[in-house]
């Protein structure tokens, strides 16, 4: 059974600099994995620059998130090795909705 999700991964560069080829290699590492639609980076912040990319795909045979973001982590290390990795998950099959409901013979203030 997959589970279709909504990814948005961060690595973090703490000698705050991305070099050269290193977003293409990022790029190629997370499309390994995932389905790729966005790519930013923001470079020289505070004490680190960082690569985002995100994208939408499924988690199959029953891997959480938690074991995706390791496989994950594990992957961009073996690259980056001094890197910092957040993934963040959406679960889009069943997104919280609000509903309202305005009777026919209701009158609206």
């Amino acid at each position: 059974m997959s589970r279709y999700y909504r990814n948005e991964t961060i690595i973090y560069f703490l000698d705050n600099e991305i070099k050269s080829g290193d977003l293409e290699l990022a790029k190629h590492i997370y499309e390994t994995f995932w389905n790729i639609d966005n790519v930013k980076i923001y470079e020289n912040l505070s004490f680190t620059s960082i690569i985002s990319l995100s994208g939408e795909s499924s988690l199959c045979s029953g891997e959480s998130e938690e074991e995706a973001h390791l496989r994950f982590t594990k992957a961009f290390r073996e690259v980056f090795p001094e890197c910092g990795v957040d993934t963040y998950w959406t679960y889009l099959e069943d997104l919280p909705t609000n509903s309202y409901f305005t009777d026919v013979e209701e009158e609206i203030s």
